[in-house]
């Protein structure tokens, strides 16, 4: 069993532990298969958004081309939720429906066939979202980031921004040192967002052409940001 560890927050060290002993309790009463555990993942995590579509504790497993369950799964535990007294009855259910030709769990509805993440449910309705942001903070009242539990995104901070871009132009130096820098640059900004961290990020690069000393000249800068509803404003010596 491989065991990821997928957040940082204090004090869950107790029911992390609590959570791996119930495993290892169950296989040695015998009520799950010991084999399980061999292809086993099970993912600790504490997600952001108390309310969301996610059960505490769900399995998803891996298939072939054809839909056929193959032996690596994985146990994905929200321990925000999750509640500890009923780990027994309820880690036990979640590996029976890890055995071979086990049925769904009852109560589950399947609300689309297996397909890739991009063709999936949930990435349309991610992406209508960020269309129809405008609309939804006009309905609401308040913007997506206040929205947020801490009332704003970690992705905006502009410490963090002035640290990647302190990275960027370290690395475009050295390149230069070794006469390798092309005389053009293209950044992608991968993901969904209003474009504030790309637009901010761009700010933060151009301002910080001066610091850098580069012997050849300073190369052109073209940014392009995915899923980006407001396009992503020009800035002075840098191209978009």
């Amino acid at each position: 069993m491989i065991l990821h560890v997928n957040h940082l927050q204090k004090g869950l060290s107790a029911p992390a532990s609590a959570l791996v002993a119930a495993l290892l309790t169950l296989v040695e009463d015998g009520r799950v298969d010991g084999r399980l555990l061999a292809a086993l993942r099970v993912h600790l995590d504490w997600i952001q958004y108390r309310e969301n579509f996610r059960e505490p504790v769900c399995v998803r497993r891996a298939t072939d081309a054809a839909g056929r369950p193959l032996s690596l799964a994985e146990l994905a535990v929200d321990l925000r939720r999750a509640d500890p007294a009923t780990w027994a009855t309820t880690l036990a259910a979640a590996l029976g429906a890890m055995a071979p030709f086990a049925e769904p769990p009852a109560g589950d509805v399947e609300i689309q066939p297996f397909a890739p993440l991009r063709e999936s449910v949930i990435w349309r309705f991610n992406d209508l979202f960020w269309q129809r942001v405008g609309d939804w903070e006009a309905s609401t009242g308040r913007g997506f980031e206040q929205a947020l539990p801490t009332g704003r995104s970690d992705a905006n901070d502009g410490g963090a921004v002035a640290d990647s871009v302190a990275d960027f132009w370290t690395l475009l130096a050295d390149l230069d040192k070794r006469a390798q820098l092309p005389p053009e640059i293209f950044a992608l900004e991968i993901g969904v967002g209003s474009g504030t961290r790309a637009a901010t990020w761009l700010d933060t690069s151009t301002s910080g052409l001066s610091p850098i000393s580069m012997g050849n000249s300073v190369p052109s800068l073209r940014l392009a940001k995915s899923s980006c509803p407001t396009p992503i404003r020009r800035m002075t010596g840098a191209a978009v």
